[in-house]
């Protein structure tokens, strides 16, 4: 494992290419909108607030759609948390800005690809893994159920399009995404966007700055029950996810990682940027965080030949972190010391499941064809909405039965197994990403036993992305199979 292409490549050698125009386009245009959004949300007008930033933002990224990307990693972690319907009718902020990019791109490229002046990127087998993974678990679902003679409703629809949107944000990163020092710079602007989140979790859970009022002011509420209430047990953040933010904060770990094993520098910046990342893990007070660090020390240890020398960066930040945030652990803890000896989270989720979930899809074929697209139920209880199904591999079965799970486990094994070969190979950004990459997917493989963290919010808005960037190819090797010209953006 000795010559693994990470380690060969942590010469700590710049790339010769760098994203100078986007950046600077996309400074102009987010002080342009500053400017627009401040004039317009003087007059009181909100809607022409959201067109004025929308407006010179998708014409910067028309004019260099890898600004698109960038802009995502910036915003998204900042913003998914926002409430549906808050600021914009129907949909996130984060889904408007997505839908933003998407349509801005599609301006510039459509005509280009229909003029043979943008090359598509190759199709590989992750590409039709993730395809069958589409419809196993957002189209068949749909047309069963209409086969079925069975009412669709508007949740059904809304869900079934949750792998729909990922598929459009990994495509969106495929198709602008085109050189190494792009690469580079999505990984750096990922790092630079989780910091603040796992800051505002640290504060969050010490009560500090009236940060837990804030986010209960402007953000989802995470948990039933407790609309409104500040969140200060666990660290849900700007995500309004304590699993979300766990994800985020472990990938990001992953990309740190890398980062320092290919270039080496700035190291000091590096570290503390990983142990931020490992601190923000350990606020959010999620079990699975916790499984979550130790696969990914496992396999970025596994994949790099240097299992030992990743622990001794992991471990101590971890301890230092679990001092300084023993009072989250110790309540998370407490729970086991119930007479059951389960936390009552735990129980409800048993509860959950043997009564709304197991009998329904245990009724006749539901367990093969899936039950809905929906995977929640309505609740019977006055102090919540709906029941959701919290076990990762029993929502497959639930949405699209048999076929769905088959798929997914396809998609996992294809991701691995091809992000696992391209990260010892590619001693550049790509083999960062896919690190980052293999390091996600194993994480989720396991973590789906207890909740759906394929499309969790926070960590599949970066997982996905950081899957497109492991598929760039070697640009000799594009050069030779496409060697049509190609529009620069």
């Amino acid at each position: 494992m000795a010559s693994l292409g990470l380690i060969a490549g942590s010469s700590g050698r710049a790339d010769q290419h760098r994203p100078a125009r986007p950046l600077v386009l996309g400074l102009v245009a987010i002080g342009l909108a500053a400017v627009l959004a401040g004039v317009a949300t003087g007059l009181g007008e909100l809607k022409g607030a959201a067109v004025a930033i929308a407006v010179p933002i998708g014409l910067a990224i028309y004019a260099a759609p890898q600004l698109g990307p960038y802009l995502w990693l910036v915003a998204s972690p900042l913003t998914v948390g926002l409430a549906r319907g808050d600021i914009l009718p129907f949909v996130r902020p984060n889904e408007a800005l997505l839908l933003l990019i998407l349509g801005a791109v599609a301006f510039r490229v459509v005509p280009l690809v229909l003029a043979g002046r943008w090359r598509l990127p190759p199709l590989g087998r992750f590409d039709l893994a993730f395809g069958l993974l589409l419809v196993t678990g957002a189209l068949l679902p749909v047309c069963i159920r209409l086969g079925r003679d069975l009412p669709l409703a508007t949740d059904d629809v809304l869900y079934s399009l949750v792998l729909i949107k990922y598929l459009l944000l990994y495509a969106l990163f495929r198709l602008t995404i085109t050189t190494t020092a792009q690469v580079r710079a999505c990984l750096v602007l990922a790092i630079a966007a989780a910091v603040p989140v796992a800051l505002v979790a640290l504060l969050q859970v010490n009560s500090l700055f009236g940060v837990p009022e804030l986010l209960a002011r402007y953000y989802d509420s995470p948990f039933s029950g407790g609309q409104g209430a500040p969140v200060t047990s666990r660290g849900t953040s700007t995500v309004a996810s304590s699993f979300g933010v766990a994800n985020l904060m472990i990938h990001t770990a992953s990309i740190v990682s890398g980062w320092m094993i290919v270039y080496g520098r700035p190291r000091g910046l590096l570290v503390a940027m990983g142990t931020v990342c490992l601190f923000g893990v350990l606020a959010a007070g999620q079990f699975s965080g916790i499984i979550g660090i130790g696969i990914a020390i496992t396999v970025t240890g596994f994949l790099i030949g240097r299992l030992r020398q990743v622990m001794l960066w992991s471990l101590p930040a971890l301890a230092l972190g679990a001092a300084l945030l023993w009072p989250v652990l110790e309540q998370r803890l407490s729970g086991f010391e119930r007479s059951s000896g389960l936390p009552q989270s735990w129980e409800g989720r048993i509860d959950n499941m043997e009564r709304f979930i197991l009998p329904e899809l245990g009724t006749g074929a539901n367990w093969f064809l899936g039950v809905r697209p929906a995977p929640r139920v309505a609740a019977p209880e006055w102090w919540r909405e709906y029941v959701y199904i919290e076990s990762g591999y029993i929502w497959l079965l639930w949405i699209g039965g048999v076929p769905f799970l088959v798929a997914f486990l396809a998609f996992a094994w294809v991701g691995i197994t091809d992000f696992g070969r391209t990260c010892r190979t590619r001693p550049d950004a790509v083999g960062i990403a896919a690190l980052a990459a293999t390091t996600g997917l194993s994480i989720v493989t396991v973590l789906m036993l207890f909740d759906p963290h394929l499309t969790m919010r926070g960590g599949a808005d970066l997982l996905f992305p950081l899957m497109a960037l492991a598929m760039l190819q070697p640009a000799e090797r594009r050069d030779a199979a496409a060697p049509a010209e190609r529009a620069r953006p």
